[in-house]
């Protein structure tokens, strides 16, 4: 069965046919998803899905994007009030971006305050990191053994990916698995135990091959799962029934 840590369900992609590809995603193996925020509306239209829907569950949070001087000063409340939902069950997604290089510091600050708020709710943090792993790294370590994660759409190398596990987190794996420019990963992936991993859409966006530039769902990690099978010479089922165990354990859900 498919457990998908990260999707975007609110997504303006899926205005005209959310209803219909929700109900029928269980049809298709689908058993859990989280449902992931980015700002305090995205997470507000988040929580309202995983609520309809008995097999999602949600992650509020910051998306470094919007990590900036126009966030509202009272953010920090309005996801501690949306955490008395018991559907929430992660602080997401979170981290930091130095693409642009710009609002570093204001985005170190806002994610140090959310870690702060996972360590309060004893819950685990859905991470976003792009051109910053070494802040990433440095900020993360002062809050060993205080939380748990996973870094959402990981990219890096098997050294990276130990780093990370020292930290006590997991790594999310989805379509980029699948990209005919991502060997790295996969060499990383080939030597990662598959009890460190997450299966991930990040949908609508990354779907796998041959599905790239379409609309990706959770459906679609059956094509993660193939190239991992493939890359660790493991029958898919093994890999199904080890990545649904993480999902449960990690996130203390009773299955």
């Amino acid at each position: 069965m498919i457990c998908d840590t990260h999707a975007h369900y609110d997504d303006i992609a899926f205005d005209k046919d959310r209803e219909i590809l929700l109900k029928d995603l269980p049809q298709n193996n689908v058993k859990s998803v989280i449902n992931v925020g980015c700002d305090i509306n995205s997470s507000i239209e988040s929580l309202k899905i995983s609520e309809k829907f008995s097999y999602i569950y949600n992650a509020v949070g910051i998306h470094p994007y919007f990590a900036n001087e126009n966030l509202d000063k009272n953010y920090l409340n309005l996801l501690r009030k949306m955490l008395e939902d018991k559907k929430n069950i992660a602080i997401g997604e979170i981290g930091l971006d130095y693409v642009k290089r710009d609002k570093i510091e204001i985005q170190k600050q806002i994610f140090k305050e959310q870690i702060e708020l996972a360590v309060e709710k004893k819950l685990p943090i859905l991470v976003h990191a792009r051109d910053s792993f070494d802040s990433l790294l440095e900020i993360l370590g002062t809050y060993k053994y205080k939380i748990k994660g996973i870094l959402h759409c990981f990219t890096g190398n098997l050294r990276d990916a130990q780093k990370l596990f020292e930290l006590n987190f997991k790594i999310g794996t989805g379509g980029i698995i699948t990209f005919r420019n991502a060997e790295n990963l996969r060499e990383a992936i080939k030597n990662i135990p598959v009890s460190e991993i997450m299966l991930e859409t990040d949908a609508p966006y990354l779907a796998p091959t041959p599905f790239r530039g379409r609309r990706c769902d959770s459906s679609m990690i059956k094509h993660t799962v193939e190239k991992i099978s493939e890359i660790k010479n493991l029958d898919s089922d093994e890999i199904y029934n080890i990545t649904e165990k993480n999902f449960f354990d990690f996130f203390e859900i009773n299955n």
